[in-house]
């Protein structure tokens, strides 16, 4: 399996095996525990836009956004908004709604201007990291 086969594989379990440290061997006994951190991108080509590249670590169990990454073509103003914007994102449940008025509000709050992306474009770009 290539390195590029693998970046598209979503890991749904994660194996731990029980290690007896007093005797330096592994137990035969494992234990299988779900991962809950997953990881996930997009690549979204807004409506009359630019290319918006995402990508999110988000909490599996409730959806809530743990680091997000926003890249792409389009323009913003000022030039830090985006940082701002990944900042104020985390912690924001994925749910279309929720993310649309968080990402309104710091639209308005801190007087972003973007030029080929606009607040439903990215929604949409996020809501596509959650498969």
């Amino acid at each position: 399996m290539s390195s590029q086969d693998r970046l598209f594989e979503a890991p749904i379990m994660q194996r731990m095996h029980c290690y007896n440290r007093f005797e330096n061997r592994m137990l035969k006994k494992d234990k299988t525990i779900p991962m809950q951190t997953m990881k996930s991108h997009s690549i979204y080509k807004v409506p009359r836009g630019k290319l918006l590249k995402i990508s999110v670590e988000y909490d599996e169990q409730n959806n809530v956004i743990k680091d997000i990454r926003i890249t792409g073509d389009f323009f913003v103003y000022p030039e830090e908004a985006v940082e701002l914007m990944e900042r104020e994102i985390h912690g924001t449940v994925i749910e279309k709604q929720q993310l649309l008025r968080k990402v309104q509000s710091i639209i308005s709050d801190h007087h972003i201007e973007f030029i080929g992306l606009d607040a439903e474009g990215l929604v949409q770009g996020i809501l596509m990291c959650r498969v």
